[in-house]
């Protein structure tokens, strides 16, 4: 990992924050930051997202930032979850299959999909700009 000092930190934290607040902050968001910083995606998410977030939705907490979302059935290359639709292409190998759906309280324009232990995808909102593009 990268030495990042403390006001670099408050930052690039401070403005992606800002962009999620405002309902524009993406994954690309997240990965273009990470990358400049030197940092992984999972870090810079960590730092995101705070413990309160998932006490004020009372979520299973996943890992640093990922919240158990319950099991879903894949159709064809969506899943709907909490009234929405997510997308992504690498699902229709899975049509019909059940997958576990975790998710940041915080940030509904994706979902992270799992098959047992197995990560396959991130599924993006529908009528999301990244939406099915993976």
């Amino acid at each position: 990992m990268a030495n990042i000092d403390h006001e670099q930190r408050e930052i690039v934290v401070k403005r992606l924050r800002q962009l999620r607040e405002a309902g524009y902050l993406t994954a690309e968001h997240v990965r273009l930051a990470a990358s400049s910083l030197g940092l992984s995606e999972r870090t810079l998410w960590r730092w995101l997202n705070n413990q309160d977030d998932v006490h004020r939705t009372g979520a299973k907490r996943i890992g640093p930032s990922l919240a158990a979302g319950g099991e879903r059935r894949v159709f064809e290359n969506r899943i709907l979850f909490r009234g929405f639709t997510y997308l992504a292409s690498e699902l229709h190998r899975y049509h019909g299959y059940k997958v576990e759906v975790h998710y940041i309280p915080s940030d509904n324009h994706f979902v992270e999909v799992h098959l047992g232990a197995q990560h396959l995808c991130t599924a993006h909102m529908e009528n999301h700009p990244t939406a099915g593009r993976e």
